[in-house]
This record gives structure tokens, C-alpha cells and sequence, in this order.
């Protein structure tokens, strides 16, 4: 992959994370001695996790790596808040129309 092209995706991963209002992404700098030391690299993201606002940390060998896996962890957390909101709405009581016109 192009350098250019790794770019590209990284700043769709970046525009999808901070996409929800509140929702604030930090990077943190390299780990000049990855390893034995920890990750090379990580990101940390402040979200609405299982009801409730904290951060998750990302680690990752790369960049690249840590920012899509804290994309793939932000889809799917939206994509189960999308489906407790729906089963929520599916089982309110539905209100009867007016009879009086």
C-alpha cells in the first residue's frame, strides 16, 4: 500500500471515530522501544461505553493498527447502542389513535 493510500485510510478511521458528538480521540506519541516497554504505538478514545463515558486505550504495532482497531471496537459499540435503541422503541406500548378525529 502507497503511502498516500495509508493516509487516506487512517484519516477515514480518525473521521469516523470523532464522528458522535463528545466523542474525543487522543494519540499518543510513538514508544520509541516498543516491545518489552509496551505497545508502538497507541490511541484512546472517550466514548459512550456500555452506558456509560469512558476511555478505551488501542494498542497497536503501528499507527495504522492501533487507530483501526479503536475503529472497529467504535462500530461496533454504535452498531450495539443502534440495537438496544431499536428493541427499546419496538417495545413502548403503542398509542391508540383518537377516536375523536
Amino acid at each position: 500500500m502507497n503511502a498516500l493510500k495509508a493516509m487516506q485510510l487512517e484519516i477515514e478511521d480518525i473521521d469516523f471515530i470523532r464522528r458522535d458528538e463528545g466523542v474525543v480521540l487522543s494519540i499518543f506519541c510513538d514508544n520509541p522501544e516498543p516491545g518489552a516497554d509496551g505497545p508502538g504505538c497507541s490511541v484512546e478514545v472517550l466514548d459512550e461505553w456500555g452506558g456509560r463515558w469512558i476511555e478505551r486505550r488501542f494498542d497497536g504495532d503501528t499507527f495504522a493498527q492501533s487507530l483501526h482497531r479503536a475503529r472497529i471496537a467504535c462500530q461496533e459499540n454504535r452498531m450495539d447502542r443502534q440495537a438496544k435503541q431499536l428493541a427499546t422503541e419496538t417495545q413502548r406500548p403503542q398509542r391508540k389513535a383518537d377516536d375523536n378525529g
